[in-house]
This record gives structure tokens, sequence and C-alpha cells, in this order.
């Protein structure tokens, strides 16, 4: 959500932040992006994750961590991260 206080500036860099986080997870393979969807936009929990995608629990952390990984990777590429 954008800060109604905030400058023209501040504004503007939030926008373009999100929208090379949206070319960040656009960028991910489809795997890595549904459970980053899942967990982190719609808050499954790993117990719900495993259910929904029929996965083992341990099977969704590890990807999940790859998946955080892969999307670490492509906001490092667009200059976001680190």
């Amino acid at each position: 959500m954008v800060d109604p206080s905030a400058s023209p500036r501040e504004d503007s860099n939030s926008h373009e932040t999100v929208a090379l986080v949206r070319q960040a997870l656009s960028a991910l393979n489809p795997r890595d992006f549904q459970i980053l969807i899942l967990r982190e936009f719609e808050d499954l929990s790993y117990d719900e994750l495993a259910r929904r995608l029929r996965l083992p629990k341990g099977t969704v952390m590890s990807r999940l961590h790859r998946a955080r990984l892969a999307l670490a990777e492509q906001l490092t590429r667009l200059g976001l991260n680190g």
C-alpha cells in the first residue's frame, strides 16, 4: 500500500519497486511462482500448502526455500536486493 503522506518522489519509488517485484515474480518458473503466491499473499500455512499442493510438508518447505532463493536472485538482477 502506498503511504498517503509520502512525497511524490517516494511515491514514484514505491510504484517502481512494486513494478520490479512483479517483474521478478513473473520471471520465476510456475512452480516457484505458485508456492510463493500461496504462502506470501494468500498466507497459507505449510500444512495448508501441503494439502493444497498434495505434497509432503517437507517438500513444501524445501520448494518454498528454493522459490525464495530464486526470487532473491531475480530481485538482485533487477537491483532490488542487497
